[in-house]
């Protein structure tokens, strides 16, 4: 879902693959950074995206972090 919003609004996909889901009767890559586009984003997109940020930085791992002799 986020790539779809991003992609309607010009995003250009740094892999190739992922450009290559999408319709080229619609999908026009024009923007190589999401923030050259922040403003064009309707509310409603800006909030979806927002919200599918916070979903999938919820669904990593927790990261473990040790100290100089290998305790964590």
């Amino acid at each position: 879902m986020r790539d779809e919003i991003l992609a309607s609004y010009g995003y250009s996909f740094p892999d190739t693959e992922t450009r290559e889901k999408f319709n080229p009767s619609w999908y026009l890559p024009v923007y190589d950074n999401v923030s050259d586009f922040t403003e064009l984003l309707s509310d409603i997109d800006r909030h979806n995206l927002e919200f599918l940020e916070r979903f999938i930085t919820a669904l990593q791992p927790p990261q473990v972090i040790m100290n100089s002799e290998g305790n964590i």
